[in-house]
C-alpha cells in the first residue's frame, strides 16, 4: 500500500459492546502523530470476482491426409493384369496372371484362348476381348488416371531415380523418367504406405533396372501415372500399377508386378510375366477443414476428396463469462487514533 493511503474505520457498538457495523474509507494523507489501536474483527462487506475467459470469434484448422480405405481406385479395372485399348501382341512364352482386356479394338495376337488362339502366351484368368467387361474397365482405367494425376504433389523427384531410396507420397515429375539400376521404396513399416509418380512423359526403366520394396510397401500401392508411352527394357523388374496414356511396352524378360493399363493405344508383350496385385487402400487425398465460430457457439467440418465432400455443422455452447459473489470470513480493521 501507498505510504499516502491510509485505511480508516469507522464502527458502532451495540449496548454489551459488541461491533454491530461498520465501515472503510480510503483517505489520502499521511496520519497524524497517534498510536495504531486495534478494532475487532467483523464482517461488513461481500466481494465480488469475475472470471472471463476470451475466445477468438473464428479459428479454422485444415489438414490433408491419404484416406486409410479399401481400394476401390480402379473400379472394374481392378481385375485387369493387361488392358489396351488399339490392340495387344505378345511373341514368346509370355505368363499372365490376372484377366486380359482390350477395348476397343479387335486383335490380340500371341495368346491361347483368344479368337485368333494363337499362342504361346498364356492367360491365368479370363479374357475379355472386345466385350463389355472391357469397356467398363477402359472407363474405370481412365477414371483413375484422371484421379490419380489430379492429387496435389507432396513431393518431386529427379528424371532418373536409380540408386535412390524413396518414402511414401505423391511425387511430380518434370518431363520423362528413368530408373537407372535400383530404386527402394522404403514403406516405412506401413503396408497402406502409398506412392504415387505422375509422369507427364514417357517412363523407361533401363535394362536390368529393378524397383525394391522394402518395410511393407506393397506393389499393388505403387502408381507410375504415365502421360504418354511406358518402356519397360530387358530384363527389368518393375513393382506397381503403370497407368499410360499411350503404349506400353515390355521387352523381352522384363517382370511387372501390378497391372499394364494402356488407355489410348496398344501392348506389346515379349515372353514377360505379369502378375495383378490386389491395392490396399485408395489414395485419393483427402482434406478436412475445421472452423470454429465461439460467437456463435458452432464447429463445421468440411472433408472433401477429389470425387466427394462431406460438411458437418455441430452447435455447441459458447464460453460465457462468470461471476462469483462470496463472503469474505473476517475483515480485520485498523484505524488511527
Amino acid at each position: 500500500m501507498n505510504t499516502n493511503t491510509i485505511l480508516k474505520g469507522f464502527i458502532r457498538y451495540d449496548g454489551m459492546g459488541r461491533v454491530i457495523a461498520g465501515s472503510l474509507i480510503l483517505r489520502k494523507s499521511k496520519p497524524k502523530v497517534g498510536k495504531w489501536v486495534e478494532v475487532p474483527a467483523y464482517a461488513c462487506c461481500t466481494f465480488t470476482t469475475t472470471s472471463t475467459t476470451t475466445i477468438s470469434l473464428t479459428s479454422t484448422t485444415t489438414s490433408t491426409s491419404l484416406a486409410p480405405y479399401l481400394c476401390a481406385t480402379f473400379g472394374r479395372a481392378a481385375s485387369f493384369a493387361i488392358l489396351a485399348h488399339s490392340t495387344i501382341t505378345n511373341t514368346g512364352g509370355t505368363i499372365i496372371y490376372g484377366n486380359l482386356g482390350l477395348h476397343s479394338g479387335t486383335s490380340i495376337t500371341g495368346f491361347l484362348g483368344t479368337t485368333e488362339n494363337d499362342g504361346p502366351g498364356v492367360v491365368i484368368g479370363s479374357i475379355h476381348q472386345t466385350d463389355t467387361a472391357a469397356a467398363n474397365a477402359q472407363i474405370d482405367a481412365n477414371a483413375t488416371f484422371v484421379s490419380l494425376n489430379a492429387l496435389t504433389p507432396t513431393g518431386s523427384v529427379g528424371a532418373d531415380i536409380g540408386s535412390t531410396t524413396i518414402t511414401p507420397g505423391i511425387y511430380s515429375v518434370s518431363s520423362s523418367l528413368a530408373i537407372t539400376g535400383v530404386v527402394i521404396l522404403n514403406g516405412g513399416g506401413n503396408p497402406n504406405a502409398v506412392f504415387v509418380f505422375q509422369i507427364p512423359s514417357t517412363f523407361i526403366p533401363a535394362v536390368s533396372s529393378s524397383v525394391v520394396l522394402i518395410n511393407n510397401a506393397q506393389a499393388g500401392n505403387v502408381y507410375w501415372v504415365v502421360g504418354s508411352s511406358a518402356t519397360l527394357s530387358t530384363g527389368s523388374s518393375i513393382q506397381g500399377n503403370i497407368i499410360a496414356l499411350d503404349s506400353i511396352t515390355l521387352n523381352t524378360g522384363a517382370v511387372l508386378e501390378g497391372r499394364a493399363l494402356a488407355l489410348t493405344a496398344a501392348i506389346t508383350l515379349h515372353t514377360n510375366t505379369v502378375v495383378n496385385v490386389p491395392c490396399s487402400i485408395n489414395p485419393i487425398a483427402t482434406t478436412t477443414t475445421t472452423t470454429t465460430n465461439g460467437r456463435e457457439g458452432t464447429t463445421t467440418t468440411t472433408t472433401s476428396s477429389s470425387s466427394s465432400s462431406t460438411t458437418t455443422t455441430t452447435t455447441v455452447a459458447p464460453t460465457t463469462t462468470t461471476t462469483t459473489t462470496v463472503a469474505p470470513t473476517t475483515t480485520t480493521t485498523t484505524t488511527l487514533t
